[in-house]
């Protein structure tokens, strides 16, 4: 419309003559110079009824009046250079010129948003690995725990710290080894509890079963006569020590043992108090349960981080990389 209204003086005329805001009908009669216009009046250089026109407005116009006063310094011929002309924005534009910028700034947004390489649904809320490495979503970590979640992310491989010395092909728990009682668990694994349950299968006819943990060196630990296949140690066992067990039971007047070779001897191991007193600890602080799985997997507690694992799989159902954790577990 005011495009229209600078170039149409039959229009400037019937505005000229409505009556209403003085302001409103100056602004479309007494058109305001652009920036070339200022340059050029400052310089000398428009047409005379152009520049009679913008004279007569610098009147009333301060911001003008000063663009002018200025320029003036800068407007000697040897400082001129060709502006490519402006025209004003149209009101009528407005709503398109906001779309294009809505358009663009939404565009330089994207392009600026990371590229996610893997990303779950953690407690603490959505965690992210870009495809420069960077881990998104997580709080409280630091650069050693970071780096280790990337390559968990990246990898799906759980970096489960197995004990060394474990049995391979359950040798304790095959029908074909001949052991009379099979020890079930814990099975050289770590435990967090310092006073794990021991499991064992029952055997018929034996009533009531032995049994001892004690040390690389034979030292008797522990030792206790229950009647059912499970038993958990009233005081806590030795910390960050490998203990070895064994149950054995009377039917009739046999003594049954396990293990009996070829079997290797049933051994665990309990964590540091140092190490359970940090992990207690993050637990604890609240920390996600993909911080706990790989915190856990890290100290080679197996059972522990399959639990927080079963939690994360809760809240990604379909997850093929939380499937590739749980195997990475399964598998070590």
């Amino acid at each position: 419309m005011r495009e229209h209204v600078d170039e149409c003086a039959e229009c400037r005329a019937k505005i000229a003559q409505a009556q209403g805001n003085a302001a409103v009908v100056g602004a479309f009669i007494d058109p305001e110079p652009d920036e070339q216009e200022l340059v050029l009046f400052a310089a000398g250089k428009l047409p005379t009824e152009r520049a009679a026109e913008i004279e007569a407005h610098l009147v009333n116009c301060i911001p003008c009046r000063e663009a002018v006063e200025d320029l003036r310094p800068f407007a000697a011929p040897s400082n001129m250079v060709e502006m490519p002309a402006r025209r004003r924005p149209v009101p009528l534009w407005w709503g398109a010129v906001a779309a294009v910028l809505l358009v663009g700034v939404y565009g330089v947004w994207q392009s600026g948003k990371p590229e996610v390489f893997a990303s779950l649904n953690d407690s603490s809320g959505t965690v992210a690995l870009t495809r420069s490495g960077e881990v998104i979503g997580l709080a409280g970590v630091d650069e050693q725990e970071r780096t280790l979640i990337a390559q968990v992310l990246r990898t799906g491989q759980m970096p489960l710290n197995v004990p060394t010395g474990a049995p391979q092909n359950d040798v304790l728990r095959g029908p074909a080894d001949n052991q009379p009682i099979r020890l079930l668990d814990p099975i050289a694994r770590r435990t967090l509890s310092d006073r794990p349950e021991l499991r064992w299968g029952s055997v018929e006819g034996v009533s009531s079963y032995e049994v001892t943990v004690f040390t690389e060196d034979e030292h008797i630990v522990a030792r206790s006569t229950v009647a059912e296949p499970r038993w958990q140690p009233e005081a806590g066992l030795p910390r960050g020590a490998r203990l070895y067990w064994q149950v054995s039971g009377m039917r009739g007047s046999e003594r049954l043992l396990a293990p009996i070779p070829p079997a290797p001897r049933a051994w665990f191991e309990t964590v540091s108090a140092e190490t359970t007193e940090r992990l207690e600890k993050l637990r604890n602080s609240g920390a996600s349960d993909l911080r706990l799985t790989v915190a856990y997997a890290r100290q080679g507690l197996r059972v522990e981080a399959a639990s927080a694992l079963n939690n994360l799989a809760t809240r990604n159902p379909d997850s093929p990389l939380v499937k590739q954790l749980r195997d990475s577990l399964l598998q070590k």
